[in-house]
C-alpha cells in the first residue's frame, strides 16, 4: 500500500489481481529456469555460466540509465567472491562434497568471466559508467556549466542567494535559468 496508494484506493480486487500476477511471474520464471536447467543439464558450462552472469543486468542498467556508482567497490568484490565459492568447490576441489568432477578448465572459465564482470564494474565505477561505449552511439548531454552571455547579476530560485554571471559555481539549465551548482544538486 505504501509504494502505490492508487492501488490501494482501488480495493481489494486490484491489489488480489496484481499479487496474483506477481505469483504467476514468480512461478512461470521457476518452472521456466527449471525447464532451461534440466534441458542443458549436459551443458553444464553453459549453465554455469549463465547463472555466473549475475553482474551482467547491472552493467547494462548503468549504461543505459548513466547511474554514477550505484554499488560499492567492496560490495562487488565480496559478492562476486562469495558467489564464485561453490561452483569453484564443486568444480576445482577433487574430494568435494558431492563427488562431482573436477575441471580446471571450467574453473578459469568461472574465474576469468566472473573477473570480466567485476572489471567492468570497475571501470564503470571510475571512469563512468558509459566509458566503454563508443562516442557516436550516446545521446547528446546538456552542459550545465556553459558560458551565458548574461551581464546582470541575478539570484538563484532555490536559494534566493545571488549569482555572479561567470562563475563555475553557476549551472545554467536548458530553460536558461540560472542556478548555483550546490542547489541544483
Amino acid at each position: 500500500k505504501g509504494s502505490r496508494p492508487e492501488a490501494s484506493n482501488s480495493g481489494w480486487a486490484v491489489i488480489r489481481r496484481e499479487l496474483s500476477l506477481l505469483y504467476v511471474k514468480f512461478y512461470s520464471c521457476l518452472v521456466g529456469g527449471l525447464f532451461l536447467a534440466y534441458q542443458l543439464q549436459g551443458h553444464s558450462i553453459l549453465l554455469l555460466i549463465l547463472v555466473q552472469s549475475y553482474w551482467v543486468p547491472q552493467i547494462v542498467c548503468s549504461a543505459v540509465y548513466d547511474s554514477r556508482r550505484p554499488l560499492r567497490v567492496d560490495y562487488v568484490i565480496g559478492m562476486s567472491v562469495t558467489r564464485l565459492l561453490i561452483p569453484l568447490y564443486l568444480k576445482g576441489c577433487p574430494n568435494n562434497f558431492f563427488q562431482a568432477t573436477t575441471d580446471t578448465t571450467v574453473v578459469g572459465l568461472l574465474i576469468g568471466w566472473s573477473s570480466c564482470q567485476v572489471l567492468l564494474l570497475l571501470l564503470q565505477h571510475f571512469a563512468g559508467p558509459r566509458c566503454f561505449v563508443p562516442k557516436k552511439f550516446l545521446p547528446q548531454k546538456y552542459d550545465y556549466y556553459r558560458i551565458t552571455n548574461k551581464s546582470s547579476e541575478s539570484e538563484c530560485v532555490i536559494c534566493m542567494g545571488p549569482l555572479e554571471a561567470a562563475s563555475p559555481s553557476t549551472v545554467t539549465t536548458p530553460c536558461n535559468h540560472n542556478f548555483h551548482d550546490t542547489c541544483l544538486q
